[in-house]
């Protein structure tokens, strides 16, 4: 007899309260992505060191309980070259941060995160003898554009004088910072290191609840959405994308159908189509 059961639902899981945290951890919490993000913002001599092969994505939870709505977490553990030939861990805390400006105290909240990453750090491994370092990331879609510079020495109330005097005895450190808000489509569409997924991931990131008319700007993407239709692999995540985009820019079906007819998508059309009917379906099962 053939097989009548439901095929897969790729939407399970996900969040319609939280759009973006959704998205952001069904992309990121999956190393391929991962290592795309860190391999477009790290340093370039980190990204030598780097073990991307045995990147892993561990669940964060270390948020504080009243940001949870304006932030989310994913902890990643990334091994490096060493010059003794020992492989050496480092630990990325990757903070996603979507309120609409960029609290000026986020630094002291990130010692507070980095302090909570090495407590765990120790209680799962008791025998270490060293700590691992944890280095601060936060991806950033808010209004305002952030400074290029993110430290924690900004907090003190010193003056250059009195920095420059004390420096050696205070804490400091510098927040990698991939920040949506301060890019423009054609940066993101021509980001290096990135898939198609990733690229459209941060263009709806950024552009889903600001854009007057999402799909209009799409028009840019058109080669990505392409890329996106050939690569099986990648095609599969879709489905994430067009929730987000009903959800969050309120994009009617038929538009987005018709752009992906446009853009000879067939199989993203479909994806599109199938999304929209599953979010219709759930919506009349909630009563909404």
């Amino acid at each position: 007899m053939p097989d009548e059961r439901e095929p897969p639902n790729p939407l399970q899981g996900l969040d319609a309260t939280r759009p973006h945290d959704a998205l952001f951890k069904f992309t990121f919490s999956q190393p391929r992505h991962a290592e795309a993000e860190l391999r477009a913002i790290l340093p370039s001599n980190i990204v030598r060191l780097a073990d991307f092969a045995r990147l892993q994505v561990l669940p964060g939870d270390f948020i504080d309980e009243e940001l949870r709505g304006s932030q989310s977490d994913l902890l990643i553990k990334l091994p490096l070259a060493a010059a003794d030939g020992e492989t050496r861990e480092l630990f990325i805390h990757l903070i996603f941060e979507h309120q609409s400006t960029f609290d000026a105290w986020m630094p002291l909240r990130l010692l507070k995160y980095m302090v909570r990453v090495l407590d765990r750090v120790r209680r799962d491994e008791p025998n270490l003898k060293r700590l691992p370092p944890v280095l601060p990331f936060v991806l950033y879609h808010g209004d305002r554009r952030l400074q290029p510079t993110v430290r924690f020495a900004s907090l003190y109330a010193l003056d250059d004088l009195q920095q420059k005097a004390l420096a050696p005895h205070l804490l400091d450190f510098e927040i990698l910072v991939d920040d949506l808000t301060s890019q423009s489509s054609s940066e993101l569409i021509e980001r290096a290191n990135a898939n198609a997924f990733v690229r459209l991931v941060l263009f709806m990131l950024q552009r889903a609840r600001r854009a007057q008319d999402l799909l209009q700007e799409l028009n840019e993407w058109i080669e990505t959405l392409q890329e996106l239709e050939h690569d099986h692999d990648l095609n599969q995540h879709a489905p994430t994308l067009f929730w987000y985009a009903f959800l969050v820019a309120d994009v009617l079906p038929s538009r987005i159908r018709d752009m992906l007819e446009q853009a000879h998508a067939p199989t993203l059309k479909d994806l599109a189509m199938t999304t929209a009917e599953r979010l219709k379906q759930e919506g009349k099962a909630e009563g909404k």
